[in-house]
């Protein structure tokens, strides 16, 4: 599982940039979401970890709100692991 932030470019069929969990060890979803991200003409980079995410949105040139948004979707990502890590075990 790795963590992806995609951002739209220019010509891109979407309109925001947003976080999305890849599921890496299975090769068909992973190819998947590389395919829709060339499909809606978007960019990405892939975290290992959600430290790694965070530390990379906390480098990043960008307005307080736009950080501020972007680390609240993170973190219902974060909370939405909890859950199920704590529904697994």
């Amino acid at each position: 599982m790795k963590i992806a932030f995609v951002q739209p470019t220019e010509a891109s069929l979407i309109n925001r940039d947003f976080w999305y969990v890849v599921n890496t060890d299975n090769p068909l979803e992973y190819e998947t979401f590389i395919e829709s991200t060339a499909l809606m003409k978007c960019e990405y980079d892939l975290f290992d970890t959600i430290k790694k995410a965070e530390d990379y949105l906390d480098g990043i040139q960008a307005t307080e709100f736009y950080k501020k948004r972007m680390r609240k979707e993170l973190d219902k990502i974060k909370d939405d692991v909890r859950i199920f890590n704590w529904a697994v075990a």
